[in-house]
């Protein structure tokens, strides 16, 4: 009988988690969710039933963790990660989307789920229209500082990593020393400018 993590391991190979985890996938899934529900009849459908209710905040829950697994997870990922500057464009491109919903949602002349807001019995406060302005304006501002943040650790992560990539080509270089043996790098001049001999040109000198 297959144990938890052999089963964990073959839904990470398989062809379903390869392609869901591509950038190209996963930013669309998570960014045009929220579109697909705030402005078609699933929100309604959300707000009258409870297990469309739980699936919905499932569905977002789960499609927030791919992206950000994508992004900045140090779990492995069924593909190659993308390098850190393509990461740190695939949330800004979020950021911008999420930005323009809130906008479109606080700019709206029109109430989302109105037979179910109007409905509601209350005399006091804002109208439903007003709160739902003020909803949009909360989701443009603060819905960007979890992106910002990402956003910094990427760039600590990206230091980092050049940072190892670093300490791996001095340890490299020192052992070649050592052992007096060339490493890539000088033997790679050497040719430069062993070309350069048989051509007639002097290595040092621009072209």
């Amino acid at each position: 009988m297959a144990r938890p993590r052999e089963w964990l391991v073959s839904v990470m190979h398989s062809r379903w988690a390869v392609a869901v985890s591509h950038p190209l996938v996963a930013l669309p899934i998570y960014v045009f969710s929220m579109y697909v529900m705030y402005f078609t009849g699933l929100f309604d459908l959300a707000l009258r039933s409870h297990a469309m209710h739980l699936f919905m905040v499932g569905h977002f829950l789960a499609a927030g963790y791919l992206f950000f697994w994508i992004v900045i997870g140090v779990d492995p990922t069924p593909r190659p990660r993308p390098t850190p500057p393509l990461r740190m464009l695939l949330v800004l491109i979020s950021m911008v989307l999420h930005a323009f919903l809130g906008v479109a949602i606080m700019q709206s002349t029109t109430l989302l789920a109105p037979e179910w807001f109007t409905a509601l019995p209350r005399p006091w406060g804002p109208s439903p229209l007003d709160d739902q302005h003020t909803a949009g304006g909360i989701a443009w501002s603060f819905g960007e500082v979890p992106a910002l943040l990402v956003i910094l650790a990427l760039l600590r992560q990206w230091m980092r990593a050049d940072e190892r990539e670093q300490r791996r080509l001095d340890r490299a270089a020192d052992r070649a020393e050592a052992e007096g043996v060339d490493d890539a790098h000088a033997a790679y001049n050497r040719m430069l400018a062993e070309l350069a001999r048989r051509s007639g040109r002097d290595p040092d000198r621009p072209a």
